[in-house]
């Protein structure tokens, strides 16, 4: 019962900071999904998912080598990894939140509290919460923050969301990849709302392009 509450509050948090950046469109049928994440073409999705600016298949489970990020931190580790464990899972989704929240603080730094940076920033720091509180309950020990030795300054605000939209194309399909796994309803429900979370990111990048 403790465990089911927290995560009640949990993501009725995340709701809460996602509305803040989250484009018009109807309720989706899937729990934990935000208006909008799955809304028509006008909103930058079509039947469920996102259209895709770059190369990268959103929906890709296990994208093929060519399209697999450099490095072992966050997505680029969980896309590669063959034998998942759920301290290696909550590990990777930390240290692509952890990215992701740094990365976008380098572009507010840069070029000011422009949106949808400005908001979405304050959505990484409660997926960042949520994923504290699954480590906690589980007893497995927090990473450090080293989101900031992975973030870059873009040349300009077009770039800027062109690193965004492949920054949560990857998180997306880390997230479905762990959801094939067998996980405890409390951490497939967090995953669910983050991976939810990053479509209604995306398709906000994708209106900036």
């Amino acid at each position: 019962m403790k465990t089911t509450f927290r995560m009640l509050l949990i993501t009725a948090a995340i709701s809460l900071i996602f509305t803040g950046c989250t484009v018009q469109g109807t309720q989706g049928s899937n729990p934990g999904v935000n208006a909008g994440a799955f809304a028509g073409e006008e909103n930058g999705t079509q039947q469920g998912k996102p259209f895709v600016t770059s190369e990268l298949p959103v929906d890709a489970v296990s994208p093929s080598p060519e399209f697999l990020p450099a490095g072992d931190y966050g997505s680029a580790g969980a896309l590669k990894d063959e034998v998942l464990t759920l301290e290696k899972m909550l590990t990777y989704a930390i240290e692509d939140e952890y990215a992701a929240h740094s990365e976008y603080e380098a572009i507010i730094n840069e070029y000011g509290s422009v949106n949808p940076y400005s908001n979405i920033i304050r959505a990484e720091s409660a997926h960042i919460n949520a994923l504290v509180t699954l480590f906690r309950t589980y007893g497995i020990s927090v990473p450090a923050d080293t989101g900031d030795e992975h973030a870059v300054i873009p040349s300009d605000l077009k770039a800027a969301a062109s690193v965004g939209v492949q920054a949560e194309q990857y998180n997306i399909s880390m997230y479905e990849k762990f959801l094939k796994e067998n996980l405890p309803q409390d951490v497939k429900d967090a995953f669910i709302s983050l991976r939810d979370a990053s479509l209604s990111h995306l398709a906000a990048f994708q209106n900036q392009l």
